[in-house]
């Protein structure tokens, strides 16, 4: 069974992200990560993983969008 395609969506200074990519890193799990705009990233967010999530990180997992940290790491 192949592996999931995995993309980080995140922001360089954040810390729920870093959590994210280390946690993906100790899993030994492939990730794409796409880096955001500061401020723009608000709008990016929603577009992706719908109104009212505008935080980073999100990750996409074969397409299916999962946001947040906790949510991520569960």
């Amino acid at each position: 069974m192949p592996s999931p395609a995995l993309t980080l969506h995140a922001l360089p200074p954040s810390h729920p992200c870093m959590t994210v990519e280390a946690a993906l890193r100790y899993k030994g799990l492939e990730y794409e990560r796409t880096e955001l705009t500061a401020g723009k990233h608000v709008e990016e967010m929603q577009a992706i993983y719908g109104e009212g999530r505008s935080t980073v990180p999100g990750l996409l997992i074969d397409g299916e969008p999962v946001h947040g940290s906790r949510p991520i790491l569960a």
